[in-house]
């Protein structure tokens, strides 16, 4: 059971200098844990969110270089998540993929939409294409 009204947000569990920062962002809490894990062990250095609108404060005030975000989340959506991240590159996981939803994320900005249940390859090459580019 996910706590409402108290803090959403799950640090870093390491951060090495040169490793790609990535803020992961969905409502689902153990889909973020699960994620931020697997990134972690990948050795990016992972921080989770369950609040959309944490998420746009997070963006706000720390250093990111990419965002995994879900879409349909209560209250502040991933979209709202993609416009707070101006110039990051913007990665959507998402159980509407090839939606109007996905489709408007996608002109937003959007680099990729990937179908929940996500494969974790697809999503960690992807990742790995944006931490090769200088």
């Amino acid at each position: 059971m996910i706590a409402r009204g108290k803090a959403h947000c799950i640090p870093c569990v390491r951060e090495p200098s040169s490793a790609l920062r990535v803020l992961v962002v969905d409502d689902d809490r153990g889909a973020v844990e699960a994620l931020v894990n697997l990134l972690t062990l990948d050795g990016y250095a992972a921080q989770g969110s369950w609040s959309g609108e944490e998420a746009v404060a997070l963006l706000a005030s720390l250093p990111f270089d990419a965002v995994v975000t879900d879409l349909e989340m209560p209250r502040t959506s991933g979209l709202d998540v993609l416009c707070a991240a101006h110039d990051l590159p913007v990665l959507v996981v998402t159980a509407f993929a090839g939606s109007d939803l996905s489709a408007r994320a996608l002109a937003l900005g959007a680099r990729k939409v990937f179908a929940k249940p996500l494969a974790y390859e697809l999503l960690a090459g992807t990742l790995a294409g944006l931490a090769a580019v200088p």
